[in-house]
């Protein structure tokens, strides 16, 4: 053999091992929790729960696992699942937790491992996953902005029409939608969006994160209620006598301190039901005034 070709196949091994070490050769009991992004709590809150998603990387579908649970080191319990469904190869399972009642305010870590599949030693390398759970005095209500580009001489925009109309339905107390027209009688060319150019007509944005790749939008709904807010924000608005000028007043709360919180609040208005032949704008004049920012823990 080549000395080049004896080389070469030293380093196939050497990478094969190192998959080997770092994937536990795919075996067949194989799970791995991936935690969601936070979780928010009210101080002294009863039956909340964390979320995991665990994924079967191996090669043997999974009836049942084994999995211990704790909080900043503190091993709370640990469980014996029977799944009524396996968890075929490449699927994934939601968990869901309790956590304890906690009556402390601030940070902690909830620890997710999987120790057995199938009655078997989980063989994976990422056996555990950690959320963060912040306990506040206040939960923030969290509402999620989905943002629909659009215009009317766009045949595909429907579809997205569709997903708006079906999301403000289906969450009618924290879906607030906007459709943002282009290039059409209704268009708002100068409307500060993403700072990501839209590329093709529909786009919708879900709470200027991640943008929709589905029929409905409720991945990046939970998406974006999982990962919460840290504020609560609260805005009165009213006409003038002559209706040409809206005062605006907002109070937005901080829920928990953020070192060097860097943020900016934006205004829009919105108009449901739009109709007529001209489809002419009135020129409106808004006034922002009175806005108020506090910290409460």
């Amino acid at each position: 053999m080549k000395k080049s070709s004896f080389m070469r196949l030293c380093a196939l091994m050497l990478v094969l091992y190192i998959c080997n070490k770092a994937f536990a050769a795919f075996g067949d009991n194989n799970l791995a929790p991936i935690a969601s992004p936070s979780l928010i709590v009210e101080k002294g809150e009863t039956n909340a729960q964390g979320k995991f998603a665990c994924v079967n990387y191996g090669g043997n579908a999974i009836k049942s696992f084994h999995y211990r649970l704790s909080i900043d080191g503190k091993v709370l319990e640990e469980k014996e699942v029977k799944l009524a469904q396996p968890i075929a190869p490449t699927d994934t399972k939601e968990l869901l937790v309790n956590v304890p009642t906690l009556k402390e305010l601030g940070d902690y870590k909830v620890t997710c491992e999987i120790t057995k599949v199938n009655g078997q030693p989980n063989t994976t390398t990422f056996s555990e996953s950690s959320l963060n759970m912040v306990v506040l005095s206040k939960k923030p209500k969290c509402r999620v902005v989905f943002e629909d580009y659009t215009a009317t001489w766009c045949q595909y925009c429907p579809r997205a029409t569709a997903i708006m109309e079906y999301m403000s339905k289906k969450h009618p107390d924290d879906f607030i939608g906007i459709a943002i027209h282009s290039r059409d009688q209704m268009g708002i060319e100068n409307y500060y969006g993403t700072g990501s150019p839209v590329r093709g007509y529909p786009t919708i944005w879900a709470s200027r994160y991640s943008q929709i790749k589905d029929y409905t939008g409720e991945d990046a709904y939970d998406d974006a209620k999982n990962r919460g807010a840290v504020m609560d924000i609260e805005v009165q608005a009213e006409w003038d006598v002559r209706k040409t000028t809206i005062s605006v007043q907002s109070f937005t709360t901080f829920r928990r301190s953020l070192s060097n919180a860097r943020y900016a609040l934006a205004y829009v208005i919105v108009e449901d039901g739009m109709q007529g032949r001209s489809w002419l704008r009135p020129i409106i004049s808004m006034v922002v005034m009175n806005m108020r920012t506090k910290t409460v823990n």
